[in-house]
């Protein structure tokens, strides 16, 4: 079976890892390729020795609300009709498959931002095949029939516990989030959150360590940068402490 995995990121985040396994482990069995921009993405992808396919599409403009704008792309048409499975991992690829005709397309649906429901919902359940939610709460704002729903979680490899692994100390907590600096995210919540339960609890020590940065250039996300390290700032509590780690490798 040739499957064709299509995302229009090419930065690496959770769903981009998440990706690069779904891609690993279909190889083993089927014919995979994955068409994605050049960046680490592409380039972390023929790391791993899996096929990869520049996608040079325009996707700046590729709704209007709840209404696809469809680009009729003949080459790369032609190319995905060579597929027997096409999935997109990217609300923006939609439009560009809407002229694909004869080829089950497959829709991962990560988050509210993608807006699975209402009037987009009823769109999009004309051109897919299926719709793959990646948790219980993405799937219930998905607004699709419920035979064309499989939730399937975002993971991780599974693994041994480390070896410094110890028992939980209610007196001393260590909490660890990881992720990009971008509003969608919600580091700000956790810093509000951290602050109440500190204060709720005054006889308990909290540490909270802040892995990640900024993906790229991206004005807005670097403004929430600053706002996260401000919000930190003004925690002036004894028992909350707040570290930002930037981006890590190895984080365990």
């Amino acid at each position: 079976m040739k499957i064709a995995l299509l995302t229009e990121y090419d930065q690496i985040g959770g769903g981009e890892a998440n990706l690069l396994e779904l891609a690993s482990e279909l190889s083993k069995k089927e014919d995979v390729t994955l068409f994605c921009s050049k960046g680490p993405l592409f380039d972390l992808a023929i790391s791993k020795g899996l096929n990869v396919r520049m996608l040079s599409l325009k996707l700046e403009k590729a709704w209007y609300f709840f209404i696809p704008i469809p680009t009729y792309n003949q080459v790369f048409l032609k190319d995905l009709s060579k597929f027997d499975i096409i999935h997109s991992y990217s609300l923006n690829i939609l439009p560009r498959l809407f002229f694909l005709r004869l080829r089950p397309i497959v829709w991962t649906i990560h988050g509210y931002w993608e807006k699975p429901n209402g009037m987009r919902a009823k769109i999009i359940n004309k051109m897919v095949r299926h719709v793959i939610p990646v948790s219980l709460d993405v799937d219930r704002i998905s607004q699709f029939p419920s035979s064309k729903k499989s939730i399937i979680s975002l993971g991780t490899q599974i693994g041994n516990p480390p070896k410094n692994f110890r028992p939980f100390d209610p007196l001393r907590v260590t909490l660890v989030t990881i992720g990009r600096f971008q509003k969608i995210k919600g580091q700000d919540l956790l810093l509000e959150a951290m602050a109440s339960v500190a204060k709720r609890m005054p006889g308990t020590n909290f540490k909270l360590l802040i892995i990640g940065d900024v993906n790229g250039t991206n004005e807005d996300d670097l403004s929430y940068k600053k706002e996260l390290i401000a919000i930190a700032e003004k925690l002036p509590m004894e028992n909350l402490s707040v570290s930002f780690e930037g981006r890590r490798e190895n984080v365990s």
